[in-house]
């Protein structure tokens, strides 16, 4: 009898390791750094920032990239980089993007300007501590823009050589007031992951307005009660895409999220969505002007 629960035991603790992995595998993934050699690398130095402050803060459109950081529900994310890239955007890594933010929310600036979330996590600095008083959320409420693409908005807390805590929605409910989770199967009544196909996700006439064009694929949800604009929904209650702006002194602010399942930065098509999200109206506007 003792050898028969050993062996239940034995089983029960593989299955949950496997069960880890599968996990694991759904939810990370590194982008390629490719040497001379034609080999993939991981780059593990720290990053420092480049810039002095006063270079930093006159950029008015940012893509936040690091190699030291992992990705989650993102694979390629460079070529996004470089297509932001040839529309002007500056690449800051994750020290660099924290000072930036900094410096805006200190100067009364972040009104008319963006960054793109390139890699689906958000760097730890960013979001400690982890509710409103951290930067993340001060630069959006002092009129700031975020567009986000990947995993579900700071599920993934990222810190430098590919350390990741997870919280599930946790921080997203306590810093951007968003509650959500997976899509389940409607026929099976089981959660989705990215190993399942994506429901279609209809784009709205707001969406077509800032710039959607590519039909939405979900695996996440969100509940449209809890947004400002949708951009594409599943249904009347839940939304994929979609802006939360925090502060309506600042029309058309806020964070933006695109696409709620796995983000392949090799389809331009995709790239060219973000681009028109990132900048649609970026120009600043009093409140109730419309242009």
């Amino acid at each position: 009898m003792k050898e028969k629960e050993i062996v239940i035991s034995t089983l029960l603790v593989i299955t949950s390791f496997l069960l880890s992995c599968v996990s694991f595998s759904d939810r990370f993934s590194w982008d390629p750094i490719i040497n001379k050699e034609g080999e993939i690398v991981k780059k593990s130095g720290k990053e420092k920032i480049k810039y002095d402050d006063e270079t930093l803060i006159s950029f008015k459109m940012v893509v936040f990239y690091d190699e030291n950081f992992t990705t989650s529900w993102v694979i390629y994310p460079r070529d996004l980089v470089n297509f932001l890239e040839s529309k002007d955007f500056k690449t800051l890594n994750a020290k660099e993007l924290h000072r930036w933010m900094s410096l805006h929310v200190d100067k009364n600036s972040a009104y008319g300007t963006v960054c793109v979330m390139s890699m689906g996590i958000v760097p730890r600095e960013l979001v400690t501590p982890r509710n409103k008083e951290c930067v993340f959320y001060k630069y959006l409420f002092a009129g700031g823009r975020v567009v986000w693409i990947g995993d579900y908005p700071l599920w993934v807390i990222g810190s430098e050589g590919g350390y990741t805590e997870t919280f599930g929605d946790e921080i997203a409910w306590d810093i951007l007031d968003i509650s959500g989770g997976r899509l389940t199967d409607y026929e099976t009544g089981v959660e989705m992951t990215l190993t399942t196909p994506a429901k279609s996700a209809s784009i709205t006439e707001e969406g077509k307005k800032w710039g959607m064009n590519v039909i939405d694929n979900a695996h996440t949800f969100f509940y449209s009660m809890n947004v400002t604009k949708v951009f594409s929904d599943v249904h009347p209650l839940y939304c994929c895409s979609w802006l939360k702006t925090y502060n309506f002194n600042y029309p058309n602010s806020g964070f933006i999220r695109y696409r709620s399942t796995l983000y392949d930065a090799r389809d331009n098509q995709l790239n060219e969505d973000v681009y028109r999200l990132a900048t649609y109206k970026l120009e600043k506007q009093k409140e109730g002007e419309t242009k």
